[in-house]
C-alpha cells in the first residue's frame, strides 16, 4: 500500500488557523487539492467495502496504529504483552 499526503498549498508560517492559510485556501490550487483528497478518500472508502482482503489489511494497520499511538500517549509500559 502506498500513502500519498495531499495538503492545501500556503506560505510560509501559513498553518492552519492564520490568516495566511485562509488566503491560501481561498485559491484554485487549493480547491483541487481538496478535490483531490476527495477522490482519494472516496475511493478508498468503495475499495475497503468492495475487497474483503484489502478491508482486512486496512483494518489490521489500523489496529497497529491505535496500539502504536496509545503505547506513545500512555507509556510503553502500558502496552508490552498485552
Amino acid at each position: 500500500m502506498t500513502l500519498f499526503l495531499i495538503a492545501i498549498p500556503t506560505v510560509k508560517n501559513g498553518g492552519n488557523h492564520t490568516i495566511a492559510f485562509a488566503e491560501s485556501a481561498a485559491t484554485i490550487a487549493s480547491h483541487n487539492a481538496c478535490l483531490d483528497v476527495s477522490k482519494a478518500l472516496a475511493s478508498t472508502g468503495v475499495r475497503v467495502l468492495a475487497d474483503d482482503e484489502f478491508f482486512a489489511k486496512v483494518w489490521m494497520d489500523s489496529l497497529w496504529i491505535c496500539r502504536i499511538s496509545s503505547s506513545f500517549f500512555l507509556g510503553r509500559e502500558n502496552f508490552q504483552g498485552r
